[in-house]
């Protein structure tokens, strides 16, 4: 592999994202350049998914590639892949969601290069390319031409939360015994103020501001409080902070294109959502936003169901 990745040079600026799926000749630079070692097909893992399980690739030729730098060149073929996927299965590059995991042997994380919940308009190719050349600039042995292995997932519908009870094998995963939100309805709106409030007790500057952030967090969650009682003072919040995002209050369905739009209102918040998906031991992260920001915020989503718990991850 060229070395111009790994001098510790700035990544280049990215292409323009295209706005078609591949023309044959984008086919033919894809073919020529990456190797799909174990092809396999994409299957329906729940009624709006289609997963790729995971396929071994390896680029190939790249000394053959077009006279242009080596990162742009490895997001073009990236970005081929994702845009002849999509078309693949009946998506588009304006609002079909998808995540993408890229692992690779000399990542020093264990869960690969990540792409969660994007539609193509709002992260490409290139994007990952970026992602993984600020990588290679920390990490001199992360060589492009080793054979990585990818994982996509294509939703043909967004993630729901509609509120209902999680079983306890997955609150199990996620350190938990029981859900925080409790009621009908808001669920992820609920799981917001929860996690805030908790965020706020735990990156108080004094200790009256951390006992004041407590009060209203177990105020929420108090088990010596009945369900019913905590479901409403819940919604009190829930429709308190919807109405100063500007939010729909009659809408008690949410979706994590909702969250988008909260993320941005509780900016100082980084807010992860995890995800247990079907065969895979460990939860996934399927929206993180935010990531600079001091406060943090973390749920977890099943069976349109969002729900707050305590972090207890590296994020």
């Amino acid at each position: 592999m060229s070395n111009d990745m790994a001098s510790g040079r700035q990544q280049s600026s990215s292409p323009s994202s295209s706005t078609n799926f591949p023309t044959d000749e984008e086919l033919d630079f894809l073919h020529k350049h990456c190797e799909i070692i174990d092809a396999t097909k994409f299957y329906r893992s729940t009624p709006g998914t289609l997963k790729l399980p995971p396929t071994r690739i390896q680029l190939r030729n790249l000394d053959k590639l077009p006279k242009a730098s080596l990162d742009v060149n490895v997001g073009r073929i990236f970005d081929i892949f994702i845009r002849h996927m999509l078309q693949q299965e009946g998506g588009n590059l304006e609002t079909t969601r998808y995540w993408l995991n890229l692992a690779h042997p000399g990542y020093r994380k264990n869960d690969g290069f990540w792409i969660s919940h994007k539609t193509y308009k709002m992260a490409d190719g290139h994007t990952l390319m970026n992602t993984i050349a600020d990588q290679v600039q920390s990490n001199d042995a992360l060589g492009l031409d080793e054979t990585m292995s990818l994982t996509m997932r294509i939703f043909k519908q967004d993630i729901h939360g509609k509120g209902d009870r999680t079983p306890d094998k997955i609150l199990r995963k996620f350190g938990v015994k029981q859900n925080y939100v409790k009621g009908d309805g808001y669920c992820l709106l609920k799981a917001l103020v929860i996690g805030k409030h908790w965020s706020d007790k735990n990156t108080a500057s004094t200790a009256n501001e951390a006992a004041f952030f407590d009060s209203k967090y177990v105020r929420l969650t108090r088990s010596d409080r009945s369900e019913r009682g905590r479901a409403i003072y819940q919604e009190e919040e829930a429709l308190e902070l919807m109405e100063d995002v500007g939010m729909d209050v009659d809408v008690v369905d949410h979706t994590l294109e909702d969250l988008e739009i909260l993320a941005d209102h509780l900016s100082n918040y980084h807010i992860t959502v995890w995800t247990m998906e079907p065969g895979v031991a460990f939860p996934t992260v399927i929206f993180d936003e935010n990531q600079q920001a001091d406060g943090f915020i973390s749920l977890y989503h099943h069976d349109e169901h969002f729900d707050f718990f305590h972090p207890t991850v590296e994020v």
